[in-house]
C-alpha cells in the first residue's frame, strides 16, 4: 500500500513539476504577480507554456549531448525557474516591472459561479464515465506514439524517426534499412517521456490517457477564457462565455475531438486544439491592448505548436491568413493606422527577441521533421483521393453535430452583420477561424489542401461552439429587448424570452446528450489486451535478436503496443494491416504481410518468409488458425482464447 501511495505521489508531483511550474514562473518573469490574468487563466496558460518549455529544454539538452534522465531534467527545469525568478527580481529592483493590475473580468455573480462549477463537474463526470471502459492502453495511435516516448526515456536521446519496411528487389523480398519518416513530431512524445523518467510510470498503463484527459479538460476551460476575451466589449460576454463552457463541456463531451481523442490517443490533435485557443487569446490581447509582450508570448506558444503537431500548425496558418483578409475588408478605411500600430508592436524588443529564439530553435537546435519538400508536397496540392476532396455539408453537419452547426452558422452570420463589433480583433479572429475551416473542409481544392477532409473537419468544432454560444445569447437578448419595447403583441413578457432561450438550450442539449449516450461503451476490451501483453512479454523473453515476428492488426487487440515489449524498430513486429490497405489504387503496397498470414502455404508467401526470415506469427485463433495447423511448417508454441503464436523453424 505504501509503495502504491509513493508511486502516486511521484506521478502527480511530476505532473506539477513539469506541466505547471515552468509556465507559472515564465508568466511571473514576463509579468508580475499583480498582472491582468486571473487564477484560472494562470493555471491554463501555465499548462500550455510548460509543455512548450519542457519540449525546448529537452531539445536543447539533446543538442548539447546531455542525456535525458532524472538528474538532467530536474536540473534544467530548476535552472529555468532560477533564471525566470532572477529576471523577475531584477525588474522589481530596477523599476521595470511596472505592470498595472487591470480590471478583473473573472468576477461572476453567485449564480454564474455556481453554474461554472456545476458545468465543470458534469464535464469531468461524463468524460470519466466514458474513460472507465476505454482508458486501458489499447488504442492503436497511442501505442504508436508511446513507442517513441519510451525510446526517448530508455535511450536518453531525441529519436531519429525512421522505420524498416519489407521491400521487393527484382523477384526477391527483404527487409530494408531504416528510412526516415515524417509522420511524427517530437513535441508529441517528449512530455510523456519526461513524466515517465521522473515518476517511473510505465507506458503500458493509464498514465498517457490521464495526461491527455488533463489537456482535454484544460481545452474546455481555454475556450471559456478565450470567449471572455473575444467578446470583451459585449455586455453579455460572461453569459456568452458561460454558454460556451456549457456547449464545450457536458454537451457532445465524448465526440471527436474530445474524449474519443483522449481514449484514442490522438495526441497531436488534442494538444493542437489546446494550443490554438491559447495563441488566439494572446494575439487578441496583443493587438487590442497594443502590448508586444502578449504578441511575444503568442509567438512562443505558436513555436511550441510547431514542434507538437504539423496539421494543427497548418490549420493555424490558414486561420491567420483568413483573419488577416477579414480584418483588411472590415477595417479598410483605417488600415494605414492599424498597419503603423502593428509595425510598432512587431518591431519591438520582446517580439524580435522571440523571433530570434525561433530561428535558433528551428535552424540550429532542432528542425521539425515535417519541414522538408516531401512532407510539404504531401499536404499541399490538388487533392485526388476521395477522402481528401472535401466533405459534403451533410457529412460536416453529422460529424460536427446538427444543432451545433446550425447555431454556429447563425452566430457567424449575426457577427458578420453586426457593424458595431465585427471590426474588432476578437470578432475578426473567430470569423477567420471558422470560415477558414469551413473552406478547408468543404472545398479543399480551392485552397490546394491535400489532407484528409475528415481530419480537417475535427478542428471546426471549437469555433462553432464559440459562435453557438454567441448566437444563443444574442437571440435571447433580442427577444428580451423586443419584449421590453412593448411594440409587439406577441413579445409582451420576459417570460417568453426565457421560454425561447430554454427551448433552444433543450434542443441542443438533447442532441448533445444523445451523442454522449450513443458514444458510451458498454464494456472495454481489457481482457483481450491483457492476453496480448502477456503473449508479448513471453515472446520478448523467448525469441532472439535475429528472429522476426509478424502479427495481425485486424483481430489482435492492442497490437500496436506489442512493439513496446521489443523496442527493436517502429515497424517491429511487422503487421498485417487492414485488408483495404492492400488495394490502394494510388500507391503500390507490399503484399508479404498479407500473404504470410492469410495464405502462408502459397508460393509467394514462401518467398516472403525466405526473404524476410519471418519465423514467428501472432494471430487471433478465432480468425486465423486453420491455415497454420494444416501444414507441418508451423509449430504452435503459445495459445490463449484470443492469442495464438506459431513458430516456423
Amino acid at each position: 500500500m505504501q509503495h502504491f501511495i509513493f508511486e502516486q505521489f511521484l506521478f502527480y508531483s511530476s505532473i506539477i513539476f513539469l506541466l505547471f511550474l515552468p509556465g507559472y514562473f515564465l508568466l511571473l518573469a514576463i509579468w508580475n504577480k499583480n498582472n491582468s490574468f486571473n487564477s484560472l487563466e494562470k493555471i491554463i496558460i501555465s499548462l500550455g507554456s510548460s509543455v512548450a518549455i519542457i519540449n525546448f529544454l529537452a531539445l536543447a539538452l539533446d543538442k548539447l549531448n546531455i542525456p535525458l534522465n532524472k538528474f538532467s531534467l530536474i536540473i534544467s527545469v530548476l535552472f529555468f525557474i532560477f533564471l525566470t525568478l532572477a529576471w523577475h527580481f531584477f525588474k522589481k529592483r530596477t523599476g521595470k516591472d511596472n505592470a498595472e493590475k487591470q480590471e478583473n473580468s473573472f468576477s461572476f455573480s453567485r449564480i454564474q459561479t455556481f453554474s461554472i462549477i456545476l458545468i465543470l463537474f458534469l464535464t469531468v463526470f461524463i468524460k470519466s464515465i466514458y474513460l472507465t471502459n476505454t482508458i486501458f492502453p489499447t488504442s492503436t495511435d497511442l501505442g504508436h506514439h508511446m513507442y517513441w516516448s519510451k525510446e526517448i526515456a530508455t535511450s536518453g536521446k531525441i529519436p531519429v524517426y525512421q522505420k524498416s519496411d519489407i521491400i521487393k528487389v527484382d523477384s526477391e523480398y527483404a527487409i530494408s534499412q531504416p528510412q526516415k519518416i515524417a509522420d511524427f513530431i517530437v513535441g508529441e512524445h517528449i512530455i510523456f517521456a519526461a513524466i515517465s523518467i521522473l515518476s517511473g510510470a510505465s507506458f503500458i498503463s493509464a498514465f498517457p490517457s490521464l495526461i491527455l484527459f488533463l489537456i482535454n479538460i484544460a481545452t474546455v476551460i481555454a475556450l471559456f477564457i478565450l470567449s471572455l476575451e473575444i467578446f470583451k466589449n459585449f455586455s453579455q460576454r460572461k453569459n456568452i462565455a458561460l454558454m460556451v463552457l456549457f456547449l464545450a463541456g457536458p454537451i457532445f463531451a465524448l465526440s471527436s475531438p474530445q474524449t474519443k481523442f483522449v481514449s484514442g490517443g490522438v495526441i497531436g490533435n488534442t494538444l493542437g486544439n489546446f494550443f490554438i485557443p491559447l495563441i488566439l487569446f494572446f494575439l487578441i490581447k496583443a493587438f487590442r491592448e497594443r502590448k508586444p509582450q502578449f504578441l511575444s508570448f503568442a509567438l512562443f506558444l505558436g513555436l511550441g505548436l510547431a514542434y507538437i503537431h504539423h496539421l494543427s500548425a497548418f490549420v493555424f496558418i490558414f486561420l491567420l491568413i483568413f483573419s488577416f483578409i477579414f480584418f483588411i475588408i472590415l477595417n479598410f478605411q483605417k488600415l494605414l493606422t492599424h498597419f503603423k500600430e502593428w509595425l510598432r508592436i512587431i518591431f519591438s524588443l520582446p517580439v524580435l527577441g522571440m523571433m530570434l529564439f525561433a530561428i535558433v530553435m528551428i535552424f540550429i537546435v532542432y528542425t521539425p521533421t515535417y519541414l522538408n519538400f516531401s512532407a510539404i508536397d504531401t499536404a499541399i496540392g490538388t487533392p485526388l483521393k476521395t477522402t481528401r476532396t472535401g466533405l459534403t455539408f451533410t457529412q460536416l453537419s453529422s460529424s460536427s453535430g446538427e444543432a451545433r452547426i446550425i447555431f454556429g452558422i447563425l452566430g457567424l452570420i449575426i457577427l458578420l452583420l453586426n457593424k458595431k463589433f465585427n471590426k474588432e480583433y476578437g470578432s475578426v479572429f473567430i470569423l477567420g477561424w471558422a470560415i477558414s475551416l469551413f473552406a478547408m473542409s468543404l472545398a479543399p481544392k480551392i485552397l490546394f489542401v491535400d489532407i484528409p477532409s475528415d481530419r480537417i473537419a475535427n478542428y471546426i468544432i471549437f469555433p462553432l461552439i464559440i459562435l453557438s454560444g454567441f448566437s444563443f445569447m444574442h437571440i435571447f437578448e433580442w427577444i428580451k429587448s423586443s419584449a421590453d419595447t412593448k411594440n409587439s403583441a406577441l413579445l409582451t413578457k420576459n417570460s417568453f424570452a426565457l421560454f425561447v432561450f430554454f427551448f433552444f438550450v433543450t434542443l441542443i442539449s438533447t442532441n448533445g446528450f444523445s451523442d454522449n449516450s450513443s458514444s458510451l461503451s458498454a464494456g472495454g476490451n481489457t481482457e483481450e489486451a491483457v492476453q496480448t501483453f502477456h503473449a508479448s512479454q513471453y515472446l520478448s523473453e523467448t525469441i532472439g535478436e535475429n528472429d522476426i515476428l509478424l502479427k495481425d492488426h485486424n483481430y489482435v487487440t492492442a497490437d500496436s503496443w506489442i512493439k513496446l515489449f521489443f523496442m527493436n524498430d517502429y515497424n517491429y513486429p511487422f503487421s498485417r494491416g487492414y485488408f483495404k490497405r492492400y488495394e490502394d489504387a494510388f500507391k503500390q503496397r507490399e503484399q508479404c504481410t498479407l500473404l504470410m498470414i492469410s495464405s502462408p502455404n502459397s508460393t509467394e508467401a514462401k518467398k516472403c518468409f525466405a526473404g524476410t526470415k519471418t519465423d514467428f506469427i501472432m494471430v487471433n485463433p478465432q480468425y486465423d488458425n486453420v491455415q497454420f495447423k494444416k501444414t507441418k511448417d508451423f509449430w504452435q508454441i503459445y495459445s490463449s482464447d484470443k492469442i495464438t503464436i506459431f513458430h516456423r523453424p
